[in-house]
């Protein structure tokens, strides 16, 4: 693991319009060595299928239930090993 490995940790509810432009955007700002986690709070309308869909290689956490946002990030976070962590919003757009 690269000393500045980045882990981008995004937590989902009922997100799936906004988070394949998202991971779009992401995705070719990620390195080999940077990590990419999606933990999905027990959405409905599709998160997952559109995460998997935007980034094949993200580590998908899906939950069997609503976890909110800061256990989310919590379990989210446990699931790296990157030295830094960014948690990001699934609406994050660039400028």
């Amino acid at each position: 693991m690269r000393d500045d490995a980045i882990a981008v940790v995004i937590v989902t509810h009922e997100s799936a319009k906004a988070v394949g432009a998202t991971l779009e955007a992401l995705s070719p700002q990620l390195r080999d060595a940077d990590e990419l986690v999606v933990l999905d709070n027990f959405s409905g309308d599709g998160t997952v299928a559109a995460v998997r869909g935007a980034a094949p290689t993200a580590l998908v956490l899906e939950q069997e239930r609503n976890l909110g946002f800061a256990a989310g990030c919590n379990v989210g976070v446990t699931a790296t090993s990157a030295p830094l962590v960014l948690l990001l919003n699934p609406d994050a757009q660039p400028a």
